[in-house]
């Protein structure tokens, strides 16, 4: 089969029917493969079928044009019609797949798990093969998770293995990283081979044929970088591609902040409880250590006992350590408390600590049959 380009059509080179024939069928098989992976075609696949509409175009203004060239120029305006609409679905469709993404990893619990999903969603939303989460530290960058489709990725552990070493590469000032923390734009690199913005030992590693990178960026800080590519898939990486990573990592940037603002509120709020409880656990000894009235909260306290709020209830122990004391009465182990109130273990082991100063006591299960005295339970 004969391609044809648009330096050929420019020379005005012999143009058989067979040619258009062929042009067309590509491009529908062009299609195809570009639907199976969200991408679109114009600007990158259907250069061949420009050419030959503008050539056949071109011998329809002679003063007597055979039927079949009207023929074959309706079928090459019929097939650019269909690449158009081609495009114009699958922007619509990885428009789509980056708000649900965005959506779903909403509910990501912690900011690792968000950026360790993130690294999956951008490939899904996208049809990309490769995604790459990285931070920026200081001056320089550092790859933190790489998602990739082991079918497509020939380079796959290889290149897991190269991340995993935690590569720190500098912030040079020729660099595309460089140049997207100062513009805060995402950029395209068609040729990362040849291209001096790209950091060679990572384009080795990953074996990449072209790519679109984006700052992930909370106010006027780039925290990061998402890159994707298509390796594998035979495919070029388009100007739809940059645009769908920057708007990808846009979003992101934004549920980054969140998530870290959460998590710096709560490891506040965990700090502000342990020096309540050390305060509390340096007054308890001032005070008469056999009278459970240091512990107990009275009716003289709160009002007249109800079946709710006992009188014998910890009146030193915060919401939360009797919370964990409740669960280890029935005989939950730390692992458990911790699982079930979303804790880490080792949280839970030094709330069990502080319990035991703050009733007196040296022992788990004398922390237990202590409390469950207070409580009228034992």
């Amino acid at each position: 089969m004969r391609r044809m380009d648009a330096a050929t059509a420019a020379h005005d080179a012999p143009l058989t029917r067979q040619d258009v024939d062929d042009v067309v069928a590509r491009s529908a098989r062009e299609r195809a493969r570009a639907a199976a992976v969200r991408r679109t075609i114009s600007g990158t696949g259907d250069g061949d079928l420009i050419a030959v509409t503008r050539h056949v175009r071109e011998r329809l203004r002679a003063p007597e044009v055979p039927d079949a060239w009207i023929d074959a120029y309706a079928r090459l305006v019929r097939e650019r019609r269909a690449v158009d609409a081609h495009d114009d679905h699958v922007r619509r469709v990885v428009r789509a797949g980056v708000r649900d993404a965005i959506g779903v990893l909403r509910g990501a619990p912690t900011s690792w798990s968000l950026v360790d999903g993130a690294a999956r969603a951008v490939c899904d939303a996208g049809g990309f093969t490769r995604s790459m989460v990285s931070a920026v530290r200081g001056s320089r960058w550092v790859p933190l998770v790489v998602h990739t489709r082991d079918d497509l990725d020939p380079k796959a552990e290889a290149f897991r293995s190269f991340v995993g070493e935690h590569v720190e590469i500098p912030l040079a000032s020729m660099l595309g990283e460089t140049e997207m923390v100062r513009r805060r734009t995402a950029l395209r690199f068609d040729d990362p081979v040849h291209d001096r913005r790209t950091f060679k030992p990572i384009i080795r590693a990953a074996g990449s044929p072209a790519y679109a990178a984006a700052p992930i960026v909370v106010g006027t800080r780039t925290l990061g970088f998402l890159h994707i590519d298509r390796v594998g898939q035979d495919q070029p990486i388009t100007e739809d591609d940059r645009l769908a990573v920057g708007a990808f990592a846009a979003d992101l940037g934004w549920l980054f902040d969140r998530a870290s603002s959460e998590e710096a509120l709560a490891r506040r709020a965990e700090e502000i409880e342990r020096a309540i409880d050390a305060a509390r656990a340096a007054l308890a000894p001032l005070r008469d250590p056999g009278d459970d009235r240091v512990i107990g909260e009275t009716a003289r306290d709160h009002g007249a006992a109800t079946d709710d709020a006992p009188a014998g209830r910890d009146a030193l122990l915060t919401a939360r350590e009797r919370e964990i004391l409740e669960l280890v009465s029935d005989g939950a182990t730390n692992w458990a408390v911790a699982e079930r109130l979303t804790l880490s273990e080792e949280t839970v082991k030094t709330h069990m600590r502080t319990i035991r100063r703050k009733l007196h006591v040296k022992s788990r299960g004398a922390a237990v049959a202590r409390f469950r005295r207070l409580r009228g339970s034992g």
